[in-house]
């Protein structure tokens, strides 16, 4: 993006956040033209939350086609929802390989659906090096389900302490299954803060 194209989508968002969006639409429209792509993806969500669906499809091709990983992984939601998978498939793979961590992670579920659960374990494993908790938690349950609680723990234990609370409670369910009640009603307490007197047992 040129430092002009850039410079006008920048006003377009301050104008658009101070509720000037007339004036907006028409920056991100003269930054589009100079090949902002962020411009691009902006007038797509815009035309989709008005229901103009194949206007906005026409924006996010635009963007993709420069490589706009997030307007990539729009598209893939839009097929998501006519239920065209082969296109929402194609989509959330371009996106996934431009670095985009939503679309690793549906790429993940999408496989996982599919019963491929090596396509899934990569797709899970690309979105937690990203950061990404419910693909660590994901990760979890498929090593879990396969009977490798030493990886599954490992991978509850990431996911919790990136915050998510279902690898807490499944972490607090091994080790009660381990017979370790104390470990395992600390890990509930720390998913559910409210249980101040949960004790497991009671």
């Amino acid at each position: 993006m040129s430092k002009n194209a850039e410079s006008v989508y920048l006003l377009g968002i301050k104008e658009w956040k101070s509720g000037k969006y007339k004036e907006a639409i028409e920056l991100f429209y003269d930054a589009s033209e100079l090949g902002s792509p962020d411009a691009m993806c902006k007038l797509g969500s815009i035309a989709y939350q008005v229901g103009e669906m194949q206007d906005a499809q026409a924006h996010w091709l635009k963007a993709a086609k420069s490589g706009h990983s997030a307007s990539m992984y729009e598209l893939a939601q839009l097929a998501d929802e006519i239920e065209d998978e082969i296109e929402s498939k194609h989509w959330y793979e371009a996106a996934a390989n431009s670095g985009h961590s939503g679309a690793m992670y549906n790429l993940g579920v999408a496989w996982e659906e599919e019963g491929n659960l090596d396509e899934a374990k990569k797709w899970y494993l690309r979105a937690s090096v990203e950061g990404l908790a419910t693909a660590m938690h994901n990760l979890g349950v498929i090593f879990y389900e396969s009977g490798d609680l030493v990886e599954a723990k490992k991978w509850y234990r990431r996911s919790a302490e990136a915050g998510d609370t279902d690898a807490m409670i499944n972490l607090g369910v091994m080790a009660n299954d381990a017979g370790d009640s104390q470990e395992a009603t600390e890990w509930f307490k720390l998913a559910r803060p409210d249980m101040k007197n949960f004790v497991v047992g009671n």
